[in-house]
């Protein structure tokens, strides 16, 4: 598991109509997968799913755009059809429009075809990017220093067993 945080000086409040955007690679993500996924395993896979698992404390949704990179760091595409940007929920705020407590975890799951899971063994890291806008062009955005987003991404495989 790899866990993200992301930090900025706060408070930062945005003007209404702006937008806040933050990229990021997690390196070495998919080191290992091409060592463990070998043509005699791959053959066996019925299914693949990318899990991201985000823990959100920002206070609108976001929109989470990812790309794979291989170890020079070009984007390795997947397929021409494999869709790179995921709404995430807002945390749940209070009537001032603060974030309370409890944070706001969103599981995507990302399933990948047997071809998407061959091209993905050539990728190193992963990069994303968070965007964060306000919901109209009269809302501000207001941050402060307990607003967090966190992300894990792992891969899960159903197999066959002969």
């Amino acid at each position: 598991r790899i866990k993200v945080k992301i930090k900025t000086t706060v408070p930062l409040q945005l003007n209404a109509g702006s937008n806040y955007e933050h990229t990021d690679t997690m390196t070495n993500v998919f080191g290992d997968l091409a060592l463990q996924l070998k043509q005699t395993v791959l053959d066996k896979v019925e299914t693949a799913s990318l899990v991201f698992t985000i823990d959100n404390k920002l206070p609108l949704k976001s929109l989470l755009s990812i790309r794979f990179l291989d170890s020079m760091g070009n984007e390795v595409i997947l397929s021409t059809t494999f869709k790179k940007t995921y709404e995430v929920d807002a945390a749940k705020v209070n009537a001032e429009g603060k974030v309370m407590e409890q944070k706001s975890t969103q599981q995507l799951i990302v399933s990948l075809t047997n071809d998407e899971l061959n091209m993905l063994k050539k990728a190193i890291s992963l990069e994303f990017k968070i965007r964060v806008e306000g919901a109209d062009l009269n809302s501000k955005i207001y941050f402060s220093n307990t607003n967090t987003f966190d992300i894990k991404v792992g891969i899960f495989l159903k197999t066959k067993l002969n």
